[in-house]
């Protein structure tokens, strides 16, 4: 395992830490989405949704994009136990899912032919029903184009950002939990 690390270091040269920025990883040739994840999808995605990175003081607006960024980078890293610099190191590697399933489970939001619904974008959206409300959300019809999120990098940001921002049924949004509008209940507490 230690020699293949080394060779991947060989191979791969490094820049000194003070000159590295997140797009050496995720535009790295080994990476799926190289060139994909553009700082400018993700600007003009942004856009789309009041309050994403906006809501609070500074402190608060800083502490939302970090987590965000944090959250979609470990969905889509690919690393492995040997990477350069660690397996968490290459975050915003995949664009999709390896293990591609159909995940159709609801029937609020019919499945179209032939149509798969595994993870895709930043934060892997995953399942028809995610699907079905996130296009409904940025006027896209993903249940008969889940490729979309795959193919069209700020389409790909608007469906992370919506996921982040919109309440499910069962949890708060992420959204509301980092910027302090939401506070656990006794019984969430209790089942903690």
């Amino acid at each position: 395992m230690k020699a293949r690390a080394v060779e991947e270091r060989r191979r791969c040269p490094q820049k000194p830490e003070s000159q590295r920025n997140d797009s050496d990883t995720m535009n790295d040739p080994k990476c799926k989405s190289n060139g994909f994840y553009t700082y400018n999808a993700f600007i003009v995605a942004t856009r789309s949704f009041n309050g994403f990175g906006t809501t609070g003081d500074v402190t608060t607006r800083k502490r939302e994009l970090a987590a965000f960024l944090g959250q979609t980078s470990h969905e889509t890293t690919g690393g492995w136990a040997s990477a350069p610099d660690g397996p968490y190191a290459w975050g915003y590697c995949f664009v999709t899912e390896n293990n591609k399933q159909t995940y159709c489970t609801s029937t609020s939001w019919p499945c179209a032919p032939g149509k798969q619904y595994y993870g895709r974008g930043p934060i892997q959206l995953t399942h028809n029903y995610n699907y079905g409300q996130a296009g409904q959300a940025i006027g896209a019809d993903l249940i008969n184009n889940p490729d979309l999120v795959a193919t069209d990098p700020t389409l790909s940001f608007k469906t992370a950002i919506w996921f982040w921002m919109a309440p499910q049924a069962n949890k708060p949004s992420s959204h509301d939990v980092i910027i302090g509008n939401w506070r656990p209940s006794a019984a969430d507490t209790l089942a903690s």
